[in-house]
């Protein structure tokens, strides 16, 4: 008995998916710049003002957000310094403490 080759992958013959789904594109594409030269670009305008409407809610809350931003920055900033100035203070005391102990300077 004879074997009979099985085709495999794509049949061969016709055009591809590819050719047609692009041929739409350009279809689309063209339809869509008649419609902006005739109408004379109030669709491109339209979107824009939709983009300006929704842009100034996030504007506005990213300017607040940045504020507190900066309101956290200079309190961490404070809070850093403070804790530095304490850290100074206790290493200069012990460092008088074991002067002391030691025998060394009693300029207090």
């Amino acid at each position: 008995m004879a074997r009979r080759n099985k085709p495999r992958g794509r049949p061969r013959g016709g055009k591809s998916g590819g050719s047609r789904t692009l041929l739409y594109v350009l279809l689309a594409a063209s339809l869509l710049a008649a419609a902006v030269i005739v109408s004379g670009g109030d669709l491109f305008r339209w979107f824009g003002e939709k983009y300006a409407e929704t842009g100034e809610p996030v504007k506005e809350k990213s300017e607040e957000l940045g504020k507190k931003a900066d309101e956290l920055q200079e309190d961490a900033k404070r809070k850093a310094g403070e804790l530095q100035e304490d850290a100074l203070k206790k290493a200069s005391g012990v460092k008088e403490d074991i002067g002391r102990k030691i025998g060394g300077n009693d300029d207090k």
